[in-house]
Formats: structure tokens, C-alpha cells, sequence
């Protein structure tokens, strides 16, 4: 007899959920701005190469988890007593990894001085954004695709 899923409580995701999300939205904050809190002053040389190299990391790494968020949840919370939290926490944890890097690539661009003259550089927000809305979408709407079954 296959178990039927408990249906989500979103109560008890929601502490989960924001703490993921104040922690990267917390350190994304503070290497967006970096630039303006503490603009070079010029001793240190700027290290384009450096920021160029990382954000094509972080782009291979978000590209690579992205899918992952959303497949992998429903092999790991097979066994688990309430499989749709399971699946939410795993997928937010995934997706926070790549946001939490994107936040490292701007605020070593910050250190760097590369900020904000090289504004390409803040496309390594955009794992964060996706976490941001998919985190929020999920507490939201309980229903949703993490919800859903395997």
C-alpha cells in the first residue's frame, strides 16, 4: 500500500525558508554594495580575470544545480515522514549554494575595484533572484511544483 504524502505545512517551512533566504539575501545585499560602502582606494590592483573566471563558474554552477533543485528533491525525500517539506528544504538548499557563490563572486568584484565600472558582473545576482523567487513561490503557494510527487 503506498503511503499517502502528508500535505505541506507551510507553518513549520516557513522559519526554514526565510532563514535560508535572509542569510543570502544578507550577504547578496552586502556585496552589491560593497563598491559604494568601500570604494577602492587604489593600492589594490584591480583583478578582472579573476571576477571573469568566477562568474563563468558561477554561471556552470547555477546552470548545473538549477535543473538539480528540481529532479533531485524527489529521489532524496523518498523515505522521508513528510516527503513535500523534504523535497522544499533540498531544492532551497541546492539553490541557496549557487546564490550564496554569485553573493562571493560581486563582493571579491567590490573588493577588486572591478565594481561598478565592469556592471556586467552583476549578472551573478541572478542565482539569487531565481532562489529568491522560487523560495518565496514555494511558501506562497504550498500546492506548487515542490510539492508535487515524484
Amino acid at each position: 500500500m503506498a503511503q499517502t504524502p502528508r500535505p505541506l505545512d507551510s507553518a513549520a517551512l516557513k522559519p526554514i525558508g526565510m532563514a535560508l533566504l535572509m542569510g543570502a539575501t544578507a550577504f547578496t545585499a552586502v556585496a552589491v554594495a560593497m563598491p559604494w560602502i568601500a570604494p577602492p582606494d587604489g593600492s589594490a590592483p584591480s583583478d578582472v580575470e579573476l571576477v571573469e573566471l568566477l562568474s563563468l563558474v558561477n554561471l556552470v554552477l547555477f546552470l548545473s544545480l538549477l535543473p538539480g533543485a528540481f529532479y533531485l528533491p524527489a529521489r532524496l525525500a523518498v523515505s522521508s515522514p513528510n516527503p513535500m517539506a523534504s523535497r522544499r528544504i533540498v531544492r532551497w538548499a541546492l539553490l541557496e549554494g549557487a546564490a550564496l557563490f554569485g553573493g562571493v563572486v560581486l563582493l571579491l568584484a567590490g573588493l577588486q575595484g572591478v565594481l561598478p565600472g565592469q556592471s556586467v558582473y552583476y549578472l551573478n545576482v541572478v542565482p539569487y533572484l531565481a532562489f529568491a523567487f522560487l523560495l518565496i513561490g514555494d511558501l506562497v503557494n504550498p500546492t506548487g511544483p515542490g510539492a508535487g510527487s515524484k
